[in-house]
């Protein structure tokens, strides 16, 4: 079984890997969006959804360039474990290799797998705006109010 561990380190491969949508291969000469990173960590590790099925970097293809709606948040719900929020509607904890799913900058289309950068939050992402690559950063407050739901990938463990 990979831990959250695995999925972070293996999420750090895609680092740099210019940003293009629907891509989903690795490296400086590969493509890659926010969906695709996700779905290629969960493909390289084995990770199985919810219902046994395998989560492959193919999959989920046809979205388009600013999703409208929810469906980035649908197809979590429906592949992956919600981490529901507290009694009091806060975020839960957040924790390396969680998938993030956030508004940019106000609509749900955007999705970020959490890391550890210097013993604070960061996540991993590929990002279409400003540098258009694979990045890794701390979460600020800007990025922290963007996030709207976290996720487990199914039978990760700590």
């Amino acid at each position: 079984m990979p831990t959250r561990g695995d999925v972070e380190r293996k999420a750090r491969e895609y680092l740099w890997t210019p940003f293009a949508h629907q891509g989903r291969i690795k490296g400086r000469r590969g493509r890659l969006d926010c969906v695709g990173l996700a779905l290629c960590v969960a493909d390289e590790l084995g990770i199985l959804d919810r219902h046994g099925v395998p989560l492959l970097r193919w999959d989920h293809a046809n979205y388009a360039m600013q999703p409208l709606g929810e469906e980035i948040l649908q197809i979590c719900l429906d592949r992956l474990i919600e981490k529901p929020r507290t009694a009091a509607g806060e975020l839960p904890r957040i924790l390396a290799g969680d998938v993030l799913i956030m508004r940019v900058p106000s609509v749900l289309s955007h999705a970020a797998i959490a890391s550890t950068v210097h013993g604070a939050l960061g996540i991993i992402h590929g990002y279409g705006g400003g540098t258009r690559l694979t990045v890794e950063h701390r979460v600020d407050h800007k990025w922290m109010r963007r996030i709207d739901s976290v996720f487990e990938f199914p039978g990760v463990t700590d």
